[in-house]
C-alpha cells in the first residue's frame, strides 16, 4: 500500500466540507471496468460495486493508489 496519510487527508475533506460543498466526480465504475472482472469477483451481483470491497480490496486500492498518484 502506498505510503498515505489517510487519517490527515480525512481531517482535511472533513474541515473543508464543514465550510464549503465539495464535489466529487467518481470515475471508479468506469475504472472498475477496465479490471476486467469476473461475475464472481461480485458474488454474482453484476455490477454490485460495492461488494468488491469484500471480495477484491486489491482491485479497489489499485484504483485508488493510480488515481491518487495523478
Amino acid at each position: 500500500m502506498a505510503d498515505v496519510n489517510y487519517r490527515a487527508r480525512d481531517t482535511d475533506l472533513r474541515d473543508t466540507s464543514s465550510t464549503r460543498v465539495v464535489v466529487g466526480d467518481g470515475a471508479m465504475g468506469t475504472e472498475l471496468r477496465a479490471a476486467d472482472l469476473r461475475l464472481d469477483d461480485f458474488e454474482d451481483l453484476e455490477s454490485y460495486n460495492e461488494v468488491l470491497n469484500d471480495t477484491r480490496p486489491d482491485v479497489i486500492e489499485a484504483k485508488y493508489v493510480r488515481l491518487q498518484s495523478g
